[in-house]
């Protein structure tokens, strides 16, 4: 049928279910353990809980330093375990950092990265706790973040029922566009303005740390994530927790002028770049229907918007994509996976 998935979960995913079947269900103080976008722990007195997140960057991987200075990466770091505090309607409070470095350029390294660090820190109202370094054979950074949520009231990918909306924050695919133009030009020579700005939402994202909160304070959602891997790889995700399908209009999906520019440029469909391109760090969202139109004001108070862009539906029906032509077509495959 068209859009089904097939039984098999991409490797990450799969890699995960097998660590949870070895560890087993959680106890106290964890009331949401591995499977959502941060952990929750029941542990305080007042009417809040602890949330807690952990992101890994690798070069090679996850950045380049040909092209993305330390400041950048530290930047970027933060904003990864911010977008998923975020994901879950909390707000970020302190952080970890641990670092592995080259010894021969370790200096000039931790303390450009250390910069990028604590500029987003100061940004989302971080503050760094501690944490560790080690000499490595490559530039790694890993983050792990606590924040705080409504006791019992933090946003999980589970939830999401049919007839509910889907919608997504800001743009999508900015931050793959700008991933291609660096793997196309030298750094030095792009200097057209639009091809700048798709390389800084790559270089620089900015998690949506502020509609997350909106989104909270609305009790609309009945699902939430962030596109850390992209409308392809995230989606799925929430739909096989929720036990839903889904539909996605692909003309709906919000994608910016810059982008579009790129895409007639590289002539390349913007909608590939919006629906298989990750690391936008964008809020996906599912509410009812009769709570769509307050989560959408909220999240505009809150400076940003709030896109529909499908609807759930059974999960007998699958996911499945509506192109621009009204063609059904089955949902793409996902343009990276680690494993």
């Amino acid at each position: 049928m068209a859009g089904k998935r097939g039984k098999e979960q991409p490797g990450e995913d799969a890699l995960i279910e097998r660590i949870k079947t070895i560890l087993g269900p959680p106890g106290p103080p964890v009331r949401v353990g591995i499977g959502d976008d941060a952990a929750a722990l029941c542990e305080s007195a007042d009417d809040s809980e602890t949330l807690v997140t952990t992101d890994l960057l690798v070069e090679g991987v996850h950045f380049n330093l040909e092209w993305a200075s330390p400041y950048q990466v530290g930047w970027k770091a933060i904003a990864a375990s911010v977008s998923d505090i975020a994901a879950m309607g909390g707000k970020p409070t302190a952080a970890v950092v641990s670092v592995g470095a080259r010894p021969r350029a370790r200096e000039y390294f931790i303390k450009s990265l250390y910069e990028g660090i604590a500029a987003a820190c100061e940004r989302y109202g971080v503050v760094i706790a501690g944490g560790d370094t080690v000499r490595s054979d490559r530039a790694i950074v890993n983050i792990a973040m606590l924040g705080r949520a409504r006791k019992n009231r933090a946003i999980l990918r589970k939830g999401a029922a049919p007839g509910d909306i889907i919608l997504v924050t800001d743009t999508c695919g900015d931050s793959a566009a700008g991933l291609q133009i660096l793997s196309l030009f030298p750094k030095s020579e792009i200097t057209i303005p639009f091809m700048k700005r798709l390389i800084n939402r790559h270089l620089a994202p900015e998690p949506s740390l502020a509609a997350g909160l909106a989104a909270s304070a609305s009790l609309a959602p009945t699902a939430m994530m962030d596109l850390s891997d992209g409308l392809a790889v995230d989606l799925p995700r929430l739909t096989a927790r929720s036990g839903v399908g889904a539909v996605i209009y692909e003309e709906k999906i919000p994608t910016s002028p810059d982008l579009r520019a790129w895409a007639r440029r590289s002539d390349v469909s913007f909608a590939s770049f919006a629906v298989r391109g990750g690391e936008d760090f964008n809020l996906l969202i599912t509410a009812s229907a009769s709570k769509v139109d307050d989560l959408e004001r909220n999240i505009e108070s809150a400076g940003t918007r709030a896109t529909r862009i499908g609807e759930i539906v059974s999960r007998e029906r699958g996911i499945t994509l509506v192109s621009s032509s009204g063609e059904i077509l089955p949902w793409p495959e996902a343009s990276f996976l680690h494993f």
